[in-house]
């Protein structure tokens, strides 16, 4: 009865913990595939207080010509403490088993052994479901729902639950559809959701329930799906996540804002800058228009604004900000709408007009810069604008800086926001601009808390160094790195509606859950985002440059400027080709440097570096990196002169040194021939 559903674990499961699938062992002819084909996969979740019910709905397809007999298997996840457990397959009732770890752990090992896989070994310490299916018919589809009730751990305020779907990306498993929806319920209030690795949509129902979603077409499911619930009432509080690994502890911290004051934001006063010189024609310069339109109509009461139009000089709607009311926005609009796009790009003037058109700055102050050029008229030299800014008292004003096409100084534009206060983002020309700047400016529309400012004890390496201001539905997040402490105190200040805020939150047990180890490769990417900057502004010092070696080769952290420090051994011209590979400020390529490192730095969903190291031979399992050498994949933790073991791959002391150390699995499934360091002693598998 091992047909058709066991491969595909084997082919899936390089690193999934609880999805179903559909597995062939053995394949006696050559048209009967791989894996069956999952078209379907909808996951329905229900958290109330620590109890949770998953229900999970797959279809899977049969591509070949043969009716097939195969075993669905679904390895629960670990530590889970399964209170029920129903299956259904094609709407009828099925009789299935759990086996608990040691009966799975034999199952696991008899199919290692005989298809010479090591991919199943990532679930050696899982309990394990199974049921027989049969027939599997030519085309046929199968459709299997299941659900299980799980009890779900607490540590301090947080909530942390999880759904795996990781897969080895070569296996080449795609869902056809993936849709996933959690609905959150506590007694004491919900402070926000945190999703490592899926851009989630998230709908606040009240202060005690919120629904999370996510959905796509076409997915390769690399990642689980984890969340993190911060639990509370509506007080503004941090939640805190850590890992500890031999050297340092890694931590997380998320600032949600808090739902009871949410939909009161404080007002602000916010001064739009708009490029309409030559190059911005046409329908790029409408859509822009059109966008800033949205912005205006969307200014809460409260607000001040204000609206400047440049090109080679600078039209100013008003001297100085003036209160958001029907007539003021309606004369804005007209203002926008004569405006035509001509002349050069006078980049100084406009940023100078506009920081002199704010009032006395008691309120948080926002400059939101769009510009598609460089500059070409009054001060050109990026440095000088720059040193002109900072003439500015600019203590409270926040800059904001969206760039349009490939055409501009990306450098310029980054560090106007980030020496700002605020930030930078870039837009391609052929996006919908209408719709990415409205939805910039929704993320910046509702302040909470300004003036923000964190500190620990003990003393941590926190990133972003300097943070920005809180906005309702953003929460802020912050990574951090310390020596090992046994507890950490945070501290976190700032400005509400004028009244400082200070909240002390102490936390315990640091490092005491081992599934957070993705902590260290968010520190890694943030901490690598800074290198890159600081390298791109002020040359690679050997201390930078050892940095983000480093910090690649432990982490597996590389994107397209900075790999060559793990692929190649060159030390003396590593200085020189790390210098050229961050030189470009403008242009297409400054843009896509600029990209790449916001793209670090704010810890997006869309991970480049993966992509990159996948490229290179890297491949990272828990929080260890491996690097693909003459066909044998080495641990980087590796040191030359460590005692190494050798074990044949499949063998009996193969699976003895699975049973002695269980959590090594996910390091055996990177592939059967690698050098993995174990506790202090490295083994080679081959």
């Amino acid at each position: 009865m091992y047909t058709a559903l066991l491969f595909i674990l084997l082919a899936w499961c390089r690193a999934a913990e609880a999805d179903g699938l559909i597995v062939i062992p053995e394949r006696i002819f050559p048209d009967v595939p791989a894996y069956l084909t999952l078209k379907k996969h909808v996951v329905d979740i229900e958290i109330q207080e620590n109890h949770a019910r998953t229900k999970v709905d797959e279809v899977f397809r049969n591509p070949s010509s043969r009716r097939l007999e195969g075993i669905y298997i679904f390895p629960l996840p670990p530590g889970a403490q399964i209170r029920e457990f129903s299956f259904e397959i094609n709407g009828k009732l099925q009789q299935g088993e759990i086996l608990e770890k040691d009966q799975a752990r034999r199952i696991y090992e008899d199919i290692v052994r005989n298809l010479k896989d090591p991919a199943l070994l990532e679930y050696y310490d899982h309990n394990l479901f199974r049921v027989s299916i049969f027939p599997i018919e030519p085309g046929e589809d199968k459709r299997i729902v299941l659900s299980y009730n799980e009890l779900i751990p607490v540590d301090e305020n947080t909530i942390r639950y999880s759904y795996p779907l990781r897969i080895e990306r070569n296996a080449g498993g795609m869902i056809e559809e993936l849709r996933i929806r959690m609905n959150i319920r506590q007694i004491n209030g919900i402070s926000g959701v945190y999703c490592p690795d899926f851009r989630v949509t998230s709908e606040s129902l009240s202060t005690s329930e919120i629904t999370v979603s996510f959905a796509s077409q076409n997915y390769p499911p690399e990642k689980d799906f984890v969340a993190y619930i911060a639990t509370g009432d509506s007080r503004l509080r941090p939640s805190f996540i850590s890992y500890r690994e031999k050297e340092h502890d890694y931590f997380l911290i998320n600032i949600f804002p808090p739902s009871g004051r949410a939909s009161r934001p404080i007002s602000k006063e916010i001064v739009f800058v708009l490029d309409s010189s030559g190059s911005m024609q046409g329908e790029k310069f409408e859509q822009a228009k059109s966008a800033l339109g949205f912005c205006l109509r969307s200014l809460e009461q409260g607000d001040f604004f204000n609206l400047l139009i440049f090109a080679s000089t600078v039209r100013v709607f008003s001297e100085k900000a003036i209160p958001n009311d029907q007539k003021s926005i309606e004369q804005a609009t007209a203002f926008l709408d004569e405006s035509r796009a001509m002349g050069g790009t006078n980049i100084s003037g406009a940023l100078a007009a506009g920081l002199s058109s704010f009032r006395s700055m008691d309120l948080p102050s926002y400059l939101v810069f769009i510009t598609d050029g460089e500059p070409t008229v009054g001060l050109t030299d990026p440095d000088d604008i720059l040193k002109s800014v900072k003439k500015k008292d600019l203590q409270k004003i926040r800059i904001f800086a969206l760039g349009i096409g490939a055409s501009l100084n990306a450098s310029l534009l980054d560090r106007l926001g980030g020496e700002n206060g605020g930030l930078s983002e870039y837009l391609d020309e052929t996006e919908n601009l209408e719709l990415k700047i409205s939805s910039f400016y929704r993320k910046i529309a509702s302040p909470v808390l300004t003036g923000v400012s964190l500190s620990t004890s003990p003393i941590a390496e926190i990133l972003p160094e300097t943070l920005p201001d809180l906005f309702a539905g953003s929460p802020l997040t912050i990574v951090g790195r310390s020596r090992h402490t046994q507890s950490m105190k945070v501290h976190l200040t700032g400005t509400e509606w004028g009244k400082t805020i200070e909240i002390s939150e102490e936390f315990s047990q640091i490092g005491a859950d081992n599934r957070t180890d993705f902590l260290p490769v968010l520190f890694a990417q943030r901490k690598i985002a800074w290198l890159m900057d600081q390298i791109r502004r002020n040359g690679a010092s050997p201390e930078l440059i050892e940095e983000v070696k480093s910090l690649a080769l432990k982490f597996g952290v590389v994107t397209q400027y900075t790999s060559f420090l793990v692929t190649e051994d060159r030390p003396l011209d590593s200085r020189r080709r790390l210098e050229n590979a961050l030189s470009p400020q403008t242009g297409a390529s400054g843009v896509s440097l600029s990209k790449s490192i916001n793209s670090l730095r704010e810890l997006s969903t869309d991970r480049e570096w993966e992509r990159e190291a996948q490229r290179i031979g890297m491949k990272t399992a828990g929080d260890k990196t491996f690097v693909n050498k003459d066909g044998i994949w080495q641990d980087t933790g590796w040191i030359k002169d460590m005692k190494i073991l050798k074990i044949k791959a499949y063998s009996d002391e193969y699976f003895k040194l699975m049973r002695d150390y269980p959590e090594a699995g996910r390091f055996l499934a990177i592939g059967d021939r690698l050098l993995v360091v174990i506790g202090n002693v490295a083994y080679r598998i081959e």
